[in-house]
């Protein structure tokens, strides 16, 4: 770090504890050693995939031309493009009387989007629940 930052850091560090905590490192670098992390990530990439193709699903066969969903590769959310000239932010507030929590994409941007969509999380939900937010989201939007 700069020279000049040094002292900052160090009032910083005292107030925080002073030390690392070696016990909580130790614990990490063997779980990350003993492959369990790995384990961990490959599991929890199968469930989204899962997550995501139900989303996708559901969103075709009851969304229609409302919301356009296309397959990512990763994450942990989906962007859904509206029909040009829907305004997301009314959209997000439709969705909201309906109980669906979703994000306007526009809430991302400097400047006025040439397109809403709307940002839809899927990965703490399992399929029921994917399968219910689909068919609000659809009242919602239609």
């Amino acid at each position: 770090m700069p020279d000049e930052l040094v002292d900052a850091f160090r009032a910083a560090r005292a107030i925080s504890g002073g030390h690392s905590p070696t016990v909580d490192q130790g614990v990490l670098a063997d779980f990350i050693g003993e492959g369990h992390y790995v384990r961990h990530v490959r599991r929890v990439r199968a469930l989204c995939a899962e997550r995501q193709q139900a989303l996708l699903a559901f969103a075709a066969s009851e969304l229609g031309d409302a919301l356009a969903l296309a397959p990512d590769a990763a994450g942990l959310h989906m962007v859904g493009w509206l029909p040009v000239g829907a305004n997301d932010r009314l959209a997000t507030a439709a969705a909201a009387r309906e109980g669906v929590d979703v994000t306007p994409l526009s809430r991302y941007s400097a400047s006025a989007p040439a397109r809403g969509a709307l940002l839809l999380g899927y990965a703490a939900f399992d399929e029921g629940e994917i399968r219910d937010g689909v068919l609000r989201l659809a009242r919602a939007l239609t």
